[in-house]
């Protein structure tokens, strides 16, 4: 091709040109599935991943991937999430960190776990062991032979380092990250290489510093294009290839020489399709493997037939892609360019991003109908940086404790653009209106804790969030304010459980405060209790029980429910049966005679029959009478009566006429209460 036309091709195409040499072929050995992995690491012949999203250890075949044992952290006495894991003589190293009390902690791990406190607040970021020493990079590199006694190795930040650029890479952007917080030169990632010099990898300038004892050097490679680095995270080195290195930014991993020369990019086929977020990559052999965050899966490559093309082809140009405007790099890339620096770069919250479909968090990359002024992704979609400002300036606002105390701030939390339910308000709009939602409610003489009901943050958390975003399971949420003398007598409820809860009867949003919130007072729903009763539904007014009897228009409980108010009480102490038939049916009230049947029966070792009706086994109304009578049966007697006959003649009843008793049962027994009562 005439290099005139390439040229003008290139740049048509928009794309750079490079002298450069054919890739060479890598091969995938497996891919296994691994909830939200964050750290890889090959230690003891076997292959070691933390879970973010389980909080555990898994254990997998090298060679062919499949998990040998999942190991919860709890349980081998680790406190705090996994920072960085390496390997040293056989012996897992795992640093994990403790936020609310800035605890750092080494540990061992083989047949046992040992813990080695460290000092000072920052975090570890990489763990790495060579051949007379083990390396940690927290905001400076460090070495120890012992894992106790520790000493700063005396390396410059990677900004005060001359750097090498390499022919095609001099560009108007080069030292642009130094007008960051976290773009001085601090180091995320580091090896010890095959002939023993110490890589460090500068994930924020795109850099590579290679040490030894009597040199130091520097290559840069920063941006968007096939042999850039965008946002470099895993660095690995293996026995053919110097450094390989992954790139969260552009979803690839790259292969360079050791003095920053680019080989050649593969995505997760091996060719262009783009990783998730390749977070961490580690060697063995001519093995690399793969992390992938967000794609929740980890990789095994064969790179044995891939050489360093140290004798690079002259006078051949070629095309250089811009691997940015990839579609699949495009649309992650609101979430890519946050996680970049909050997966432990800058700080750790990559249980935030967990990219499950079970998680409870905020989603981001959803379309937004609604009008808002909140700032959009492309194609209108919720971003991070919709509810949070990225450049770290905040205004005064609110913010409301759970019970509802409200203070007013300098300086919003979590970079929040506005006071948080006027935020939430931004999007969800009908969630905030006053007739319709547990909003802008005040404690009015009622049996709650909390002063008053203002913000959403009372009731939900946006990440790391139990179902629906709520802080809590729903029972314990909901007792936060409503006290235990709120939970429901009568009606069953499972505090740790999500199958009968309080808002399987009431609902936050979209009811009123004058009908308790009751779920029937949605929009476009019509029950509570039939919602879960619904072999009841077909039964409503066909049987004396079950008929309108009440005014239903100063009722605010749907007519084919409110009948079943009359006689059941959710919120109430359970009452005797007995007692509450009585309540209406007075003139039975001297008719009965009750017996604990449990008591008869066991004297004379007979069972109780299952279908037979009691109460806590005593006979009852219901023992003969069914209150929901559908059969039409006269005086709603039961109609499996061959039951009653059993159980009344099997003990007390055999030589009277059972059929005159059955008939006259309470006329008898009345008649009978006043013959005794003129014997007296």
């Amino acid at each position: 091709m005439n290099p005139t036309f390439q040229i003008l091709l290139a740049l048509i195409l928009g794309c750079n040109l490079i002298y450069g040499s054919e890739l060479e072929q890598i091969k995938v050995n497996f891919q296994t599935k691994i909830p939200a992995p964050s750290i890889i690491e090959p230690c003891a012949d076997k292959l070691w991943v933390y879970s973010v999203e389980d909080i555990s250890l898994y254990k997998l075949n090298p060679k062919s991937g499949a998990i040998l044992e999942v190991i919860p952290l709890a349980k081998i006495g680790i406190d705090g999430p996994i920072t960085a894991m390496g390997c040293d003589k056989k012996r897992l190293l795992i640093a994990s960190f403790i936020e609310q009390n800035s605890q750092v902690s080494l540990y061992t791990y083989n047949i046992k776990t040992e813990r080695y406190l460290l000092p000072g607040k920052h975090f570890i970021k990489d763990i790495f062991c060579g051949f007379d020493y083990c390396y940690l990079i927290r905001n400076e590199v460090s070495r120890s032979q012992d894992l106790t006694n520790w000493s700063i190795v005396p390396v410059e930040k990677s900004a005060n380092i001359s750097r090498v650029i390499p022919k095609e890479k001099k560009h108007i952007y080069s030292q642009w990250q130094d007008q960051f917080l976290i773009g001085k030169g601090i180091y995320f990632r580091g090896q010890v290489s095959p002939d023993g010099e110490l890589l460090l990898l500068d994930s924020v300038r795109s850099s590579i510093v290679t040490a030894t004892p009597s040199k130091v050097t520097k290559w840069e490679r920063w941006g968007f294009n096939e042999g850039d680095l965008l946002f470099p995270k895993g660095l690995a080195s293996t026995e053919n290839l110097p450094i390989v290195i992954s790139d969260v930014g552009l979803g690839m991993v790259s292969i360079f020489t050791k003095s920053g020369e680019y080989q050649q990019s593969f995505g997760s086929d091996t060719k262009s399709k783009r990783f998730g977020y390749p977070i961490d990559i580690s060697g063995d052999g001519n093995i690399i493997y793969v992390a992938d965050f967000l794609d929740n899966k980890i990789y095994s490559f064969n790179i044995q037939n891939v050489k360093a093309q140290t004798n690079r082809v002259k006078n051949k140009i070629v095309l250089k892609k811009s691997w940015f405007r990839h579609a699949s790099v495009q649309s992650s890339f609101p979430t890519t360019r946050c996680l970049n620096c909050h997966d432990g770069l800058a700080t750790y919250n990559l249980p935030r991003f967990i990219n499950n479909k079970s998680r409870s968090h905020h989603p981001v990359g959803v379309e937004m109908k609604a009008k808002t002024k909140l700032p959009l992704g492309p194609g209108n979609t919720v971003v991070c940086s919709s509810c949070h400002n990225p450049h770290h300036t905040t205004g005064k606002g609110e913010v409301v404790s759970q019970l509802g105390d409200i203070s007013t701030v300098a300086h919003l939390p979590f970079q929040l653009r506005l006071s948080l339910t006027k935020l939430c308000a931004s999007c969800h709009q009908k969630r905030a209106e006053k007739e319709r939602n547990h909003m802008y409610i005040k404690n009015e003489n009622l049996d709650v804790k909390a002063k008053q009901v203002v913000s959403c943050n009372q009731c939900h958390q946006m990440h790391q969030s139990e179902e629906k975003l709520l802080k809590n399971k729903v029972v314990p949420l909901c007792i936060s304010c409503h006290r235990k003398s709120q939970i429901p007598k009568g009606h069953p409820i499972a505090p740790d459980s999500s199958k009968v809860t309080c808002i399987s009867c009431h609902s936050t949003h979209g009811a009123r405060k004058r009908t308790h919130f009751a779920r029937h007072d949605q929009l476009d729903i019509d029950q509570t209790c039939l919602g879960c009763h619904e072999d009841w539904q077909k039964r409503v007014g066909l049987s004396k029980h079950l008929v309108k009897n009440i005014d239903y228009d100063k009722s605010a409980w749907p007519d084919s429910e409110v009948v079943c108010l009359k006689c059941h009480k959710p919120h109430k102490n359970r009452v005797h049966i007995q007692s509450l038939c009585l309540s209406c049916h007075k003139k039975r009230k001297d008719a009965h005679h009750r017996k604990n049947l449990f008591v008869l029966y066991g004297s004379a070792n007979l069972a109780l029959p299952k279908d037979f009706k009691t109460e806590n086994g005593i006979l009852s109304c219901i023992s003969c009478h069914d209150p929901h009578d559908l059969a039409g049966q006269e005086k709603s007697i039961r109609t499996d009566t061959g039951a009653i006959r059993s159980v009344c003649t099997t003990l007390c009843h055999k030589s009277e006429n059972f059929d005159t008793i059955f008939t006259d049962y309470h006329k008898m027994l009345k008649q009978r209460k006043k013959k005794n009562a003129k014997s007296r």
